[in-house]
């Protein structure tokens, strides 16, 4: 199973606010990483937010096994 990380955690990550996450959650068409709702709680799935940033990292190209 994967793991889920808080909003807090991945704001961190990211180098964002929390509310910026909220504004791109918010936006039509949704414009950050893939999150869930589990009871009224955002979390974001370590892998999706993995491949996100991959989909989004410019400048050459990851190595085969680089976890992401």
């Amino acid at each position: 199973m994967d793991e889920f990380l808080t909003a807090k955690a991945v704001a961190e990550l990211l180098k964002v606010s929390e509310a910026t996450l909220a504004r791109w959650r918010g936006a039509d068409p949704v414009q950050g990483p893939p999150c869930v709702r589990i009871e009224g709680t955002v979390r974001y799935p370590r892998e999706a937010l993995q491949q996100w940033l991959a989909l989004r990292t410019a400048g050459g190209a990851l190595p085969a096994n680089s976890g992401a």
